[in-house]
């Protein structure tokens, strides 16, 4: 039996990454057979409670763990930046050398890189990219030109949300008047924005939180500037958050997980362009705009009622479905080496 030690920055409550976590295991078991999967999580009480559990801040399990396992699988996500947190970056580096350390190989599973703002991130990555041990698989093209740069072993795919099974998308009623927003600041113009909602018929808006911890205050906040115009809801319960995404006529996301979600269940959506997540994996999308200015969003909304998001989905899915073939072809190659060393 294979084991797997499995890390990213699950056990908050954020919806794309316990998405990411369980789009992980259902992968890795489904290359694998039955593997051992050991997750990394800040508390033992998990909806995965047949996987066991190694805490975030036992360094000395961390290590033991790492030692016992045959694979090192960091599990999707943008945690390999120092943009939020320099402290969160050389966590998640210092667990990757100490695999290396232990000459264990480990997989960067659907991950984006960067930004790497310091010196000392820059120069921590480069090391980790040139070990033959590592295998970045990347979500997005940007992450994946850096990255072949330095390692051979450079793949590029997909974030592991599409590959998460989702409802047929309904067609969209354009008329509807309830918008969804994932915002993780408040718009410095609320008098114009809320204007500009109100003109294109809004009246209601649903609040998504993705990150509780980070994202809730901002939203009580949101919600209060909000609802003497509009009906205003918060929502944090991962089934009621694809909920609103699937049944709004258009969503705004500061977050890239918001909108790959619209994607996949048909909504259109328009993203902030200061986001650079959402600019890397959308390259090629109308719908992005600066919230802070409420022309360019106005004119943004007026673009997107005209633009055919059917068959700009149509397109996005097909490309998604072939690099989730060449992600399992990649996988499974990979797993066929580690499989070869015990």
């Amino acid at each position: 039996m294979l084991r797997i030690f499995l890390f990213g920055y699950y056990g908050y409550g954020n919806f794309g990454d316990e998405i990411l976590l369980s789009c992980s295991i259902e992968l890795l078991k489904k290359i694998c057979g039955d593997p051992k999967i050991h997750i990394l999580l800040p508390r033992k009480s998990h909806p995965f409670e047949n996987n066991p559990k190694v805490s975030r801040l036992n360094l000395p399990g961390i290590v033991l763990n790492i030692l016992k396992s045959d694979l090192v699988v960091g599990g999707g996500g943008g945690i390999f930046q120092d943009e939020t947190s320099l402290r969160s970056f050389l966590y998640y580096s210092f667990i990757v050398f100490t695999a290396l350390i232990l000459r264990k190989d480990v997989i960067l599973l659907c991950h984006g890189i960067g930004p790497l703002r310091r010196k000392l991130s820059r120069w921590m990555m480069r090391k980790i990219l040139s070990s033959r041990h590592v295998y970045p698989i990347l979500r997005d093209e940007v992450s994946y030109r850096y990255c072949r740069m330095i390692s051979k072993n450079a793949v590029l795919s997909v974030d592991l949300l599409v590959l998460k099974r989702l409802e047929t998308p309904r067609k969209m009623n354009r008329n509807t008047g309830k918008i969804s927003m994932i915002l993780r600041k408040i718009p410095k113009d609320m008098e114009d924005f809320t204007k500009i909602l109100a003109s294109i018929g809004v009246s209601e808006i649903d609040l998504l939180v993705f990150f509780p911890n980070m994202d809730y205050g901002t939203n009580r906040k949101l919600q209060e500037d909000l609802r003497e115009k509009f009906k205003v809801r918060i929502l944090m319960n991962h089934e009621d958050l694809v909920e609103s995404v699937m049944t709004s006529r258009f969503v705004m996301t500061e977050r890239l997980h918001g909108a790959i979600l619209s994607t996949l269940v048909g909504t259109p959506f328009i993203s902030n362009l200061r986001i650079k997540k959402i600019n890397r994996f959308f390259r090629d999308y109308l719908g992005r705009c600066d919230f802070d200015d409420a022309i360019d969003l106005f004119d943004t909304i007026t673009k997107l009622e005209d633009f055919n998001f059917d068959e700009y989905r149509e397109r996005k899915l097909v490309d998604w479905e072939k690099k989730k073939k060449d992600l399992m072809k990649k996988l499974t190659e990979i797993l066929k080496k580690v499989e070869n060393k015990r």
